[in-house]
């Protein structure tokens, strides 16, 4: 009975309070509108130059948990001056103004970002069809005569997903990825260059450190703890791009000329430390598998077989300032579109020039390696190290090359037929003078030399090609 009268008693009172909490915590929410304008004005403000034109009444907004929100953006598009950067360092080299600053707009047919307004969290999960298409102007010359003039790039689809809670690491994979390009040759003729890559996966290979790379991108962030980088093994950025079945096709006037097929290859990118004592940064490709049909040239195809492929471009040790000099250098570029250009080369300069002295202090050395390099007539192998150590001496450089089992590609290329007698008659001799033989057959050759030994080289290689073999229609039989 006291239990009846206490329920009876303290029931409403209890009901008032459910419904003042609901309401409480219903007031507490957004509306979808003003959802997207905080989203709206979170990413354009990001970074300066970067605009997303978003439809409001074309984006659908789902709420999730506390004050995050799932949100699908609807035929949106992103314009961006990124491509300053590329009329940055034209400028710097060539003292004008880049002609190619325009495919800075990309049309997006749906994008999903998991959006937090509070704490201005921002996860972007999926876009789905996005294209570029642009007038080239001027035109892109190409040697031949050809001139580009349209490009059109498009992608299928791309997703983002974290590997689990808390960990930098992602995987991404982008779907259906053409590069279109159109021109004229010379004579008029209609020529058009196509690239299909089915599918390029994304995956985070290493620990990234987002202070890193916030400090590179954003001018008001402080400035990181290399230090500590080192200690944990934090990157900037360490990634592998893998891509799956690439097609290739060049078409005149409608008719194929040349068709490819790459079975697959791999991009690698890191910034990041080094042995725990200094750092490193680089760059990679690797190709399985190319072959290409070319109707009527039997050389080139033959040319074209290459089994296996691998190139990797380092630079490293980078002590702790030469690190960060080279941070400043790429936060000054992507902070300084709004400068005057005077300004904006006078620092970058400036920046240029402290990251080279940080190198020579740090004896930073510039590593290319080609390996493994297995063709259709043989293997091989090319080591090169450049020195810097003196600005006004320029680079010592030491290249390393190795045939392995030299006599047997010299045979598979007589078999082959398809060099002239006076071309493979100047390989040979190439090998034999500037080659040391070993025992199991390898050729090796070496050169340590500055930048001036280097010139020379190339001047008596060319003393010994044949006056044919300078026209290639000459150095091949077909």
């Amino acid at each position: 009975m006291k239990q009846h009268l206490f329920f009876r008693l303290f029931a409403p009172a209890l009901l008032v309070l459910i419904v003042f909490t609901a309401n409480c915590a219903k007031s507490t929410e957004l509306s979808d509108k003003e959802v997207v304008k905080q989203l709206t004005d979170y990413l354009n403000s990001r970074h300066p130059g970067s605009q997303y034109t978003i439809d409001p009444a074309a984006t659908i907004v789902k709420p999730l948990k506390t004050n995050r929100y799932e949100i699908t953006l609807k035929n949106t598009s992103f314009t961006t001056d990124l491509t300053r950067f590329v009329e940055l360092v034209y400028k710097y080299i060539w003292s004008e103004d880049s002609p190619y600053s325009e495919l800075d707009t990309v049309r997006m047919e749906e994008v999903v970002f998991i959006f937090g307004p509070k704490e201005k969290y921002l996860d972007l999960r999926s876009m789905k069809d996005l294209s570029i298409e642009n007038e080239l102007k001027p035109r892109l010359t190409w040697p031949g005569g050809v001139e580009l003039n349209k490009i059109r790039v498009s992608v299928g689809k791309i997703t983002f997903q974290r590997q689990h809670a808390g960990d930098s690491r992602s995987s991404d994979t982008m779907e259906h990825l053409k590069i279109n390009t159109s021109g004229l040759t010379a004579k008029n003729d209609k020529i058009s260059f196509i690239l299909d890559i089915e599918k390029i996966g994304k995956v985070d290979t290493g620990e990234e450190d987002a202070n890193l790379s916030d400090y590179m991108m954003n001018k008001n962030a402080r400035q990181p703890n290399l230090k500590k980088a080192l200690e944990t093994g934090a990157a900037v950025t360490d990634l592998n791009i893998q891509l799956g079945k690439v097609n290739v096709s060049m078409k005149k006037n409608g008719i194929t000329l040349c068709d490819g097929i790459l079975e697959n290859a791999s991009y690698l990118q890191f910034m990041k430390p080094d042995s725990g004592k200094f750092f490193k940064l680089g760059w990679g490709i690797r190709l399985k598998n190319l072959k290409l049909s070319i109707p009527g040239k039997k050389a080139l195809q033959l040319l074209s077989q290459v089994k296996d492929f691998r190139f990797e471009f380092s630079i490293k040790p980078l002590s702790e300032g030469a690190f960060l000099a080279f941070l400043d250098l790429m936060r000054e570029i992507f902070s300084s579109r709004t400068m005057p250009d005077n300004t904006k080369m006078g620092k970058f300069t400036s920046l240029m020039m402290r990251l080279l002295f940080e190198m020579m202090k740090s004896k930073t050395h510039m590593h290319f390696v080609i390996s493994p390099f297995k063709h259709h007539f043989g293997e091989m192998k090319v080591e090169t190290d450049m020195k810097l150590y003196n600005v006004m001496a320029g680079p010592i450089v030491t290249i390393t090359a190795t045939l392995f089992k030299a006599q047997n590609i010299l045979n598979k290329l007589k078999e082959a037929n398809i060099f002239s007698a006076a071309a493979l008659e100047t390989i040979s001799g190439i090998i034999e003078k500037y080659g040391v033989t070993h025992e199991n057959g390898d050729v090796t050759f070496t050169y340590n030399m500055d930048i001036f030994q280097l010139k020379k080289i190339f001047l008596n290689l060319g003393r010994l090609l044949p006056p044919a073999t300078h026209n290639p229609s000459n150095f091949l039989k077909y």
